[in-house]
């Protein structure tokens, strides 16, 4: 799925945030992995049984992030076969699953390291036999695509969450640039 979502936004999704009858999906949490601060505010050292990080879910940082994506019909389609084979997952786990509602989270139920998910996404791509891309090449990919297509910069600005439209400009500009 990838309609402008960041990757921290896709793995903060859960089902709460899914309109069924519109189709949408709501951006209003994110997850990233953060370096651990102390109580006095230093930042904690990692050793060989402390870790320095920690899986941070908090909200986007900006109001604009939070938004309302609508979902064409392929995509709908296979988030609602995803959604299925996921109930039939949870039951067969029992009550050995920790239901935290993540549309996306690990087998057990939690939320996913972002290193984890992007670590999945490079191992896909290598068994596709593709070349080494990050995920958030996919936004930007995304945002091109949609202005060639001619959306209205506005309206793209938007869906990716930018505060104003020249950011999405400046999408634009670069890969022009790159062709």
């Amino acid at each position: 799925m990838n309609t402008g979502v960041r990757l921290g936004e896709l793995i903060g999704l859960q089902w709460k945030d899914v309109n069924f009858q519109k189709h949408t999906v709501r951006i209003r949490r994110t997850a990233g992995r953060l370096s651990k601060v102390a109580e006095d505010g230093s930042l904690v050292a990692k050793s060989d049984i402390v870790k320095s990080t920690e899986i941070v879910v908090r909200t986007p940082k900006s109001i604009t992030s939070r938004r309302e994506i609508s979902m064409f019909d392929r995509l709908w389609n296979g988030l609602m076969e995803y959604r299925e084979r996921q109930r039939e997952m949870i039951e067969s786990l029992g009550s050995d699953y920790d239901d935290q509602d993540y549309i996306f989270g690990t087998t057990m139920g939690k939320v996913y390291d972002p290193r984890v998910y992007e670590d999945l996404f490079k191992r896909c791509l290598k068994s596709a036999g593709l070349g080494d891309i990050n995920f958030h090449a996919l936004r930007h990919t995304f945002a091109t695509r949609a202005l060639e297509a001619g959306m209205d910069i506005k309206v793209l600005s938007a869906i990716l969450g930018h505060a104003q439209a020249s950011t999405t400009g400046n999408i634009k500009n670069s890969h022009t640039q790159k062709i």
